[in-house]
Formats: C-alpha cells, sequence, structure tokens
C-alpha cells in the first residue's frame, strides 16, 4: 500500500470539508459554538495549514489524488484566500462582520465552484489508495 497517496487523500478530503463549511454560514457559526477561538482565523488557518504551504508546489497535487480541475481549483481558492487576507485588517473582523463582507461573499463562491469540482469523484478513501 503507498501510504503517502492515502494521506494525500486525506488530506483532499480535508479540503472537500473546508470547502463544504466556507459555502456555509449557518456550518460557520455552529462551528464558532462550538470552538473556542476565532473563527475567522480558523478558517484562514485551516486553508493555510491543509493547503497553502504547499501551494507553491503545486506538483505535490498529482494524479490520481487530484485532476487537473481540481488544482485549478486549488489555485483559485488559495489566491482568493491571499487577496482576503492581504485586504484584512492586522485583526480578524467579528464574525457577523465577515460573513456580510464582499471578502466572505467572493469567497464562499469560489468555495462552492471548487467544490463542486471536487464533488465530481467526492471524497476518496482514507484508508486505500485511489487509481
Amino acid at each position: 500500500m503507498d501510504n503517502s497517496q492515502v494521506v494525500e487523500q486525506r488530506i483532499r478530503n480535508l479540503i472537500v470539508d473546508h470547502l463544504t463549511l466556507l459555502t456555509s454560514p449557518t456550518s460557520i457559526n455552529e462551528y464558532q459554538e462550538k470552538v473556542p477561538v476565532n473563527i475567522v482565523n480558523e478558517l484562514f488557518e485551516q486553508w493555510y495549514d491543509n493547503v497553502d504551504f504547499r501551494i507553491h508546489l503545486i506538483e505535490n497535487f498529482e494524479s490520481p489524488t487530484y485532476t487537473e480541475e481540481e488544482r485549478v481549483a486549488i489555485l483559485k481558492v488559495s489566491s482568493l484566500m491571499e487577496y482576503a487576507l492581504s485586504n484584512t485588517p492586522d485583526k480578524f473582523p467579528d464574525l457577523n462582520q465577515f460573513l456580510v463582507s464582499a471578502h466572505y461573499q467572493l469567497l464562499s463562491n469560489c468555495a462552492k465552484e471548487a467544490l463542486s469540482v471536487f464533488l465530481v469523484r467526492g471524497k476518496l478513501s482514507d484508508d486505500e489508495p485511489a487509481t
């Protein structure tokens, strides 16, 4: 079994989960109720944990774990995350302010598009390498 591919598939599944969260203000609010952290900061940090620290090596997102369309979707979301982050004050806004901001609207729409690309294949196995 190729353990590195299974790890990549798990990361891909986390990306799907994160895109799902980004598209739903209701889910974001529910998450805020459960987790005693600045959820706006957490939305960015989770993306950077799973994607952005490796984005300069887009070839890391390789087949069969990722399709070319998924790679393009990752790049689009990452670019928009970076744009939103660079245009946000040092302190992240209150969650309610963020959810009505233009940055969130753009990010949510981009995440919806990316999610639709990822859902063509859905989540991959957390245990067996995809073919």
